[in-house]
């Protein structure tokens, strides 16, 4: 019997919750979906990828090089960097694939779930906006040690997943293949987060979280 849903940026959350990022009162909230104001560096990078993903869509993604910008709602964006983005993930087959599967636990079955921004054919691509970059800045994250697991399960030969990073001035790629030992880490990290919910079980009102509607 499954008997956690859990997605792999949550693991991220509680990453950084251990580390006193934030209170107990602020993940809990997260983990119930408190709705809270999206922060300024956050809405960028939504609205950075909502032009990459519209430039995707129409296949236009060269029709600006002769535009200095690209402005959006709330942001303007150096025209250059938007096609070079824009530009790499041109043969991308699919954008934001929702996957999931069962990933079994010492605790048991845990069934893991969250959408891919852009997936290919042997690849799995994240796309992240930063206001600075430095080497293996996303080590820590559980995307590339979650989704090509996923896909594993799901009888999908992928090994390769790569965060490609902009600090809205550079493009950089940090890539990763998918080993056993990342599959023990994320495991560890799935049961560890399970103690973390069972321990503060009478806080969550997201029941979801418990495999429960």
């Amino acid at each position: 019997m499954v008997k956690y849903n859990i997605y792999p940026t949550l693991l991220d959350g509680f990453y950084w919750y251990k580390r006193g990022y934030n209170t107990l009162d602020e993940f809990i909230g997260r983990i119930n979906r408190v709705k809270t104001p999206m922060p300024e560096a956050a809405k960028k990078g939504v609205e950075f990828e909502g032009v990459i993903n519209m430039l995707l869509k129409a296949n236009n993604h060269k029709s600006l090089m002769d535009v200095e910008y690209y402005q959006t709602e709330n942001f303007v964006f150096k025209t250059e960097i938007v096609n070079r983005i824009a530009s790499k993930l041109a043969n991308a087959v699919k954008q934001q694939e929702y996957i999931e599967a069962i990933v079994e636990t010492p605790v048991g079955g845990i069934k893991v779930y969250g959408f891919i921004d852009y997936s290919y054919p042997d690849m799995f691509v994240d796309l992240k906006t930063t206001g600075s970059y430095k080497k293996d800045k996303y080590k820590i994250n559980n995307q590339h040690k979650c989704y090509p697991l996923l896909a594993q399960i799901n009888g999908r030969p992928i090994n390769k997943f790569n965060y490609l990073v902009t600090d809205f001035q550079q493009m950089y790629i940090e890539p990763y293949n998918h080993t056993q030992s990342m599959t023990d880490e994320f495991i560890f990290n799935l049961v560890e987060f399970t103690e973390f919910l069972e321990a503060n079980r009478d806080l969550i009102t997201d029941t979801k979280i418990f495999n429960k509607k």
